[in-house]
């Protein structure tokens, strides 16, 4: 942690320049609040600001991101469903076309099951499966996790 502190102090030092730097290390940073379960500190202190950081210079994919993050500690873990959806759903339409757009939508099945919506899952899991399955094993095991979830 102490060594993650330091370059991420270093890296708002140099600007733009490390300004995607800086942003992996506040996720990285914030991974330790996760941990131990501090999920509001997660969302206030570092995803959030990832969030207005990257707005602020314009960096939509790493937008997007924090979008998800946001949205996915704020429904899943903190149980705002509403502010969730929102954050996941704006993160969805600035990845349409790609193929990361399934992650939102995973998100977004999950706090629907949180719901006990499982209608809207069900609609969420054809979406993802119309988008085609994903090739990254990753997504696939996420896949169907959220199938065994619902």
């Amino acid at each position: 942690m102490q060594y993650l502190e330091a370059a991420a102090a270093l890296a708002m030092n140099e600007g733009l320049d490390d300004f995607v730097v800086q942003m992996s290390l506040l996720n990285l940073l914030g991974l330790e609040f996760e941990r131990s379960g501090d999920y509001y500190r997660l969302l206030s202190e570092y995803q959030q600001e990832r969030l207005r950081a990257s707005r602020e210079i314009g960096h939509r994919p790493l937008e997007s991101q924090a979008l998800q993050a946001c949205g996915r500690i704020t429904g899943i873990y903190l149980g705002d469903y509403a502010t969730a959806l929102d954050a996941l759903q704006e993160s969805r339409r600035i990845q349409t076309g790609s193929p990361r757009a399934v992650y939102s939508l995973f998100h977004i099945a999950q706090v629907h099951i949180a719901q006990a919506d499982h209608e809207s899952a069900r609609e969420t899991l054809a979406e993802i499966k119309r988008i085609g399955e994903p090739v990254l094993d990753r997504a696939r095991a996420t896949l169907r996790l959220v199938e065994a979830m619902l």
